[in-house]
Formats: structure tokens, C-alpha cells, sequence
């Protein structure tokens, strides 16, 4: 898998087209580490098509072989004998272009950060229950940006009890006199009383890690 050997596999390719063959070249869908040759291969020539066979058609080809030694070459050969046997019906599927996987790729990457930052969010409201409640009345329709960036620099009870009103309007963007005087008397009735320095640091990281993915 790499320079050398795309070029040997284009050489080889180029002979068969010259003959006017049909090339066709399929690769097990791995979750990315095939993505090299495909791009190679996906628009090298209009006689050359180019296929992602997904494992669970090469897991059942090699049951069906009673291979029980399984090398690159062994793999290689099931992949041949899988595309040899079933090519009508693998080019009836539609392949996508290199730019299509790129943008699947993109997705795919969007879909997990999402995933990640309801996962995050789910971790900051259970620790701000025990430590802070209060200001979960501030975040019905999500965290706003101002108690994210209150969250970062007052990750404690007992830091915020400390700052005045008016200092914290002056610190934290989006938050007026008027906004602080409200959280103020959140913190001061609500039952949080978890002070542990632990979770204190915790409510520091998540809030980080959720500024980051908020900007993908």
C-alpha cells in the first residue's frame, strides 16, 4: 500500500485496457484504509470500474471457501473470487464518486461530533445538578455561550458566590447587571452544596471540550 505498488497495479491495468478489456477492481469497505486505491482507481478510465464491496459479503465468501488462514493474499484472492462470481449484480449498485465518499466522510465526522456534544452536555447538567442546579434554569433551550464562558472561569459554587454583580457583567460577555443579579440569586437558593475540587476541574474540561465542538 503505497506508491510503488498503486503504480505496479496501473501498469497492469493500462495492459488490460489496451487489450479492450473491462477492468474491474473491487476493494473491501474498511472503514477508510481503502480509500487510497479507490481514489486512485475511481476515475482512472471509463473501462475501469471501480467497487466497495462491504465485509459482511467477504466474511460469507470466505465461509463459503473454509478459509481459515486469512493473509492479505488469502483476502485478496476471496475479494477476486467474490467479484468473479457476483460482478453483474456489484455493478448494478451505485458507486460514488471520490467527492461523494469525501463528503460522507464529512458527515460521518459531523454526525459523531454532534453525538459527542449531547453526550457532553448530558455529562455538564448531572454535574451541575449536584454542584450548581441553579443555573440550569439558565439553559432550557441549551447552554448559551455566556454561561459556557461563566462555567470556564467559575467552575465552583463558591467562585461565583465570591464575585459581585456588577464584576460579573463586566467578565463574562452577554451576561448585563440585570442577567448577573438573577444568577447571583439562583446560586444562593438553590440546594447545590458539592463543593469537591473534582468536579470543579470536571465542569472546567467538559465546558472546553463543548466550546470546541460547538465551533465544528
Amino acid at each position: 500500500d503505497n506508491k510503488e505498488g498503486i503504480l505496479e497495479l496501473k501498469t497492469y491495468v493500462k495492459e488490460d485496457l489496451k487489450r479492450k478489456c473491462q477492468v474491474i477492481i473491487g476493494v473491501e469497505s474498511t472503514g477508510g484504509y481503502e480509500n487510497n486505491w479507490y481514489s486512485h482507481f475511481i476515475d482512472f478510465d471509463a473501462n475501469v470500474k471501480m467497487l466497495r464491496i462491504t465485509p459482511i459479503r467477504i466474511h460469507h465468501e470466505s465461509k463459503k471457501e473454509m478459509r481459515r488462514n486469512i493473509t492479505d493474499k488469502v483476502s485478496s484472492e476471496t475479494i477476486a473470487n467474490h467479484l468473479t462470481d457476483n460482478y453483474i449484480k456489484l455493478l448494478a449498485q451505485p458507486s460514488k464518486s471520490q467527492k461523494q465518499c469525501n463528503l460522507t466522510r464529512l458527515l460521518t465526522f459531523h454526525q459523531m461530533a454532534n453525538k459527542q456534544k449531547t453526550q457532553l452536555y448530558n455529562i455538564l447538567e448531572k454535574t451541575l445538578y449536584d454542584t450548581m442546579p441553579g443555573l440550569l434554569s439558565f439553559c432550557k433551550d441549551g447552554y448559551p455561550n455566556y454561561i459556557l464562558d461563566l462555567l470556564e472561569k467559575f467552575s465552583s459554587k463558591s467562585k461565583l458566590m465570591r464575585i459581585q454583580p456588577s464584576s460579573l457583567a463586566k467578565k463574562i460577555k452577554g451576561i448585563s447587571i440585570k442577567r448577573a443579579i438573577k444568577i447571583t440569586e439562583a446560586i444562593k437558593q438553590d440546594s447545590g452544596n458539592n463543593e469537591d475540587p473534582i468536579l470543579a476541574f470536571q465542569i472546567q474540561q467538559i465546558v472546553k471540550e463543548v466550546k470546541q465542538k460547538k465551533q465544528t
